[in-house]
């Protein structure tokens, strides 16, 4: 849970101080060994430096030891001691008789006495002859004295080096007793750092288990709280879409009395204009019967006049009759062509009220069509408005369940998406959950490994009490009790 800040947490911080606090315990113990280790290796320098003194010694005492030895040979000669086999006594000659107590007294003040009356030497008379002369003063002997004082400082030297082993192992035993002190005492601390460790993970883990607790309880309240949160805002967002439904509806339920009372005030105005239309059209039916009648009175008039103008005619065609007669002959074709024309050119009375009530159908045709047209259109256009006004509905219907389907579709996502990001939250949350498990199980396995070669070492150095490093070091001291070659199951480390 790396370029940013790294957050860990509390249960990762203490591992992470458990494995510092391992890691120093583990250079103090280093350090500790590593300080054990240099002065192991400077008293097994000093003991070195000693037996190296030793032998530089011990060769200058071999190179004494050839003039103490010719200085003790010449200390026997002087002596009288005899180096060699004693000579084979001829027959009756004097056996030699020793003497025990001859007295000899080397001094630096010369004061040398030889008794030589007390009793016999090995005197030969038969070489020297049986007169005897009285013993002459003899001169220190200075090789005496040097053997004498080797003698003294070999003595010396051997005690001064027992006294100098004694030492050392006294020491040397010191400083073992020492490192064991060390040891116990780091075994010791190491126990109680242990035991503290222990009882800091315990701790920590008991510390942990309370976290995960809380982390726990604080997960499930804030599950909680988003699932209520979530029920709020889908009982808001509900109550929204109630609440814009019951607008819709009194917005439709309004345009529908709108529409309503548009369609009432159209009705109202169709039988107001159909009465004005019905008015009208009496209006025009009584003006055309007036303007029948008189037209009929004019036609009757005129054929009064037509009958008037006839006679008149008449007249004056048979007054002209003579004339005409004469002129009968040539114009015959003419006037007939002109009688003709004039007879059908004139019209009758009849026809012209014949001719008036089909202009007066011509017009009423005309009236009623026009206002059967008027109506059409009046017609034409209420359905149209009202298919204009039913489309409208309609589409307002289609646009409501349109939107409505869109608010349950974006519901549904939403919904989809809360359900998916909450899964994906919680499998992150699980996953983290067995992730730590799996660090702390890991954790656990590792401390116990420690803990168990921890146990382990210690059953092995309290085997021995050394290490094959320290028996390496102390080879030589351990071969001085005996041991010759360290154990092959001894600790490496």
């Amino acid at each position: 849970m790396t370029g940013a800040a790294l957050a860990l947490s509390p249960a990762q911080r203490s591992l992470v101080e458990k494995s510092l606090a391992a890691q120093q315990a583990k250079r103090d113990k280093e350090a500790i060994k590593q300080a054990i280790e240099e002065s192991s290796r400077r008293h097994v320098e000093d003991i070195k430096r000693s037996r190296l003194q030793q032998e530089r010694g011990a060769r200058a005492r071999d190179r004494s030891l050839i003039i103490r030895h010719v200085g003790e040979e010449l200390a026997r000669m002087a002596q009288r001691d005899p180096v060699q086999g004693k000579k084979p006594v001829r027959p009756g000659a004097r056996k030699p008789v020793h003497c025990n107590n001859v007295h000899q007294n080397v001094c630096p003040d010369k004061s040398r006495v030889v008794s030589a009356g007390s009793c016999e030497d090995d005197y030969d008379e038969e070489r020297f002859g049986p007169v005897r002369r009285p013993p002459r003063q003899r001169k220190p002997n200075l090789w005496l004295q040097i053997f004498e004082q080797e003698q003294a400082e070999v003595k010396q030297e051997r005690e001064e080096d027992k006294r100098r082993r004694l030492a050392a192992a006294a020491e040397f035993r010191q400083h073992l007793a020492q490192q064991e002190a060390n040891k116990i005492e780091q075994r010791l601390t190491e126990q109680e750092r242990e035991e503290e460790y222990a009882k800091q993970q315990a701790k920590q883990l008991s510390e942990w288990r309370a976290q995960q607790k809380l982390k726990e309880q604080q997960r499930q309240l804030f599950q909680e709280q988003e699932v209520k949160r979530c029920k709020e805002e889908f009982q808001v967002a509900q109550d929204r879409r109630v609440l814009a439904q019951k607008k819709k509806e009194q917005q439709e339920l309004k345009t529908i009395a709108r529409y309503n009372a548009f369609i009432e005030e159209e009705k109202r105005q169709k039988e107001l204009k159909k009465a004005l239309d019905k008015e009208e059209m009496a209006k025009v039916a009584e003006a055309n019967a007036i303007q029948l009648a008189r037209k009929r009175d004019e036609r009757l008039r005129e054929a009064e006049e037509e009958v008037r103008l006839q006679r008149e005619y008449e007249k004056k065609l048979a007054l002209q009759e003579e004339a005409r007669q004469r002129e009968l002959q040539q114009i015959i074709a003419k006037q007939s062509q002109k009688v003709k024309m004039a007879l059908l050119n004139v019209k009758s009375a009849e026809e012209k009220a014949r001719e008036d009530e089909e202009r007066a159908a011509i017009v009423q045709a005309q009236v009623k069509q026009r206002e059967e047209q008027e109506a059409l259109k009046r017609e034409l256009k209420r359905r149209d408005v009202i298919q204009r006004q039913t489309q409208a509905l309609k589409d307002q219907k289609e646009e409501k369940k349109q939107r409505v389907q869109q608010e349950l579709r974006e519901e549904a996502a939403y919904a989809h998406q809360f359900k998916q990001d909450y899964q994906e939250w919680l499998q992150k949350q699980q996953q983290s959950q067995v992730l730590v498990k799996q660090k702390n199980l890991a954790n656990a396995v590792r401390v116990r490994a420690q803990m168990q070669e921890d146990a382990r070492r210690h059953a092995d150095e309290d085997k021995y009490g050394m290490t094959k490093r320290e028996m390496a070091l102390n080879t030589e001291l351990l071969r001085k009790i005996g041991v010759q070659h360290p154990p092959t199951d001894a600790p490496s480390r």
